[in-house]
């Protein structure tokens, strides 16, 4: 009987040595943790996608060819994300971001033995400029060019076409958050 209780007690030392054992690791984990998080704020890393808009840049007025194209709607969801107050009037606004131009294009990248495309390349390019509400330049003519490639087969076309789609979505979200950040990066003062 003895034998069984100091095995019992001996077993029950062991569990209780190991579950202190792994608080302490878990302490330390959560030390490091909040380390990390603090070490990461401190030299001024944010989220992907958030921007930090310069001061001129309260209150803006979208001017797009497709005022509610997918580029236009992705460049008013960054500049909300980023804290920017947007206008529906460019009289009412401090800075006006106006796109250009856009356009995608598809290129053949390699053919088969027979002539036919088996690589596409798809360019996405965008063309802005920020402007002050009376029409000044304060950031001049930039652009903006995203390139995917992708392979095509002829057999899948249906779903071929919704991956060019995909990438084109894709395009224009990475492209939109290019453009904040580099509105973010520097601008001209407001006069």
């Amino acid at each position: 009987m003895r034998g069984r209780h100091a095995r019992l007690r001996s077993r029950a030392d062991r569990i209780h040595r190991a579950s202190r054992r792994r608080r302490g690791e878990r302490r330390i984990l959560h030390v490091l943790l909040a380390t990390g998080v603090s070490l990461l704020i401190g030299c001024g890393f944010h989220l992907r996608g958030a921007v930090d808009l310069p001061p001129g840049m309260q209150r803006v007025f979208v001017q797009a060819p497709d005022a509610y194209g997918p580029l236009a709607v992705e460049l008013r969801r960054g500049l909300e994300a980023g804290g920017g107050e947007l206008v529906s009037e460019r009289e009412r606004a401090t800075a006006v971001l106006h796109v250009l131009e856009e356009r995608t294009r598809r290129r053949a990248l390699s053919v088969s033995a027979r002539g036919r495309a088996r690589e596409y390349e798809l360019i996405y390019h965008v063309a802005f400029r920020v402007e002050g509400p009376t029409g000044e330049v304060r950031r001049p003519r930039e652009a903006v060019e995203l390139r995917r490639d992708y392979v095509f087969d002829p057999t899948d076309v249906l779903g071929k076409s919704g991956e060019e789609a995909m990438l084109a979505r894709d395009m224009r979200r990475d492209a939109a958050r290019l453009i904040l950040r580099r509105v973010e990066a520097g601008m001209e003062p407001a006069p």
